[in-house]
């Protein structure tokens, strides 16, 4: 986690930037108020920085970047939830076999 003066001095990006997309991470959810930012945001950047030279404004290269960011993060999300109700699921298949063996006997 870096504070932003280390972020700054790191990418080269103005305190505006930063700010800007600081902003548009906390609208999606995808960091608090305080939070430092870490290697995934700085990469991030450097993507911003790309879209910027293809042309775009630097609102439009923040807006895409995050927007892709928040996607990626919802969708490791639901994968992880998915696996997790999976397992739930197996456990009470097993529990439903063992009451069946159960019943068998009696």
């Amino acid at each position: 986690m870096y504070p932003d003066r280390v972020v700054r001095e790191m990418t080269g990006v103005s305190q505006s930037l930063l700010a800007d997309l600081r902003e548009e991470y906390r609208k999606y959810g995808l960091i608090r108020e305080f939070e430092h930012l870490n290697d995934t945001h700085i990469a991030d950047l450097e993507r911003v920085q790309q879209i910027r030279q293809e042309g775009k404004t630097v609102s439009q290269a923040i807006r895409k970047i995050v927007r892709e960011r928040a996607l990626k993060t919802l969708l490791q999300e639901c994968s992880d939830g998915f696996e997790e109700l999976h397992e739930r699921i197996n456990r009470f298949e097993a529990k439903l076999d063992r009451l069946d063996q159960l019943a068998n006997r009696e």
